[in-house]
């Protein structure tokens, strides 16, 4: 079963570790479809031999790529039952595990993880995060450092440690992170909405704006940016904005954005 190569060559692009709730953007089902043409392949194979290991596994990815969590764990555990040191098996499942919100199982895959390959900076970052959503953050920001160790100068770690840090109200200590995040990668919008999600903290409402803006610049559909400025523009006097922000976000599908310029007047047009 030749997938731990093109798991660990996949890793930037399929990985589940993001700070909750920063991605924000409007789910894209155009290839579902597709998708799910693939899915009845691999069971059509899955039928013809039911002891292939990696059968499940492909299967089980395919399944992730359209929310069917619940189908893709049955197969990633019939994966790892016919496979059990298979380390990518253990990495994806324990991101199913993210992803229907049992991180104390997810945990337990990504040390898995890790005890098979332990300088896999992936598995700490992950795990951390885990870790992070359990408010667990003396465990969380002992991961990122080993990532961080493991893979220095990485933007993703130094971003969710400055996650931790404003979590804990150490907002200059997060700053700090942040900053260097955006030093070593310019295009990280994940850094740039934590660092303005920061500064509205601090009630810094002109630096929030700011940073805000730059992540906007770099992905323009980046809702959550988009409404995070409207609250930081609202809290700064600033209507007109708020409410063109709003109807940016309602424009691009934003449910809540939608709700709000139904119920309320003070964004008519």
């Amino acid at each position: 079963m030749k997938i731990i190569s093109i798991l660990l060559f996949l890793i930037p692009i399929l990985t589940f570790s993001q700070i909750p709730d920063i991605t924000g953007t409007v789910i894209d089902t155009s290839s579902y479809s597709f998708v799910r043409s693939k899915i009845r392949m691999e069971t059509f194979f899955i039928e013809s031999d039911s002891l292939d290991a990696e059968l499940y596994f492909n299967r089980a990815k395919l399944y992730t790529e359209i929310q069917e969590y619940q189908l893709a764990l049955t197969d990633f555990n019939k994966s790892a039952s016919l496979l059990p040191n298979e380390l990518s098996v253990y990495y994806y499942r324990g991101a199913v595990f993210d992803r229907l919100g049992d991180y104390n199982k997810a945990i337990l895959d990504f040390t898995k993880v890790i005890k098979l390959k332990e300088d896999f900076e992936w598995g700490y970052l992950d795990r951390g995060m885990m870790y992070y959503k359990l408010k667990d953050y003396e465990k969380a920001e002992s991961d990122f450092k080993k990532a961080l160790e493991l893979k220095p100068n990485w933007t993703m770690p130094l971003t969710n440690l400055g996650k931790i840090c404003a979590d804990q109200e150490k907002y200059n200590e997060g700053i700090l992170y942040f900053k260097a995040a955006i030093n070593e990668d310019p295009q990280n919008i994940l850094a740039y909405q934590n660092l303005g999600y920061t500064y509205f903290l601090k009630k810094e409402y002109d630096l929030a704006i700011k940073n805000y803006t730059k992540a906007i610049d770099i992905h323009p559909q980046y809702l959550n940016a988009i409404k995070s400025r409207a609250d930081a523009k609202r809290d700064n006097g600033d209507l007109d904005g708020f409410c063109d922000d709003l109807h940016l976000a309602a424009e691009l599908g934003d449910q809540k954005a939608i709700n709000y310029l139904q119920k309320n007047t003070d964004c008519k047009k």
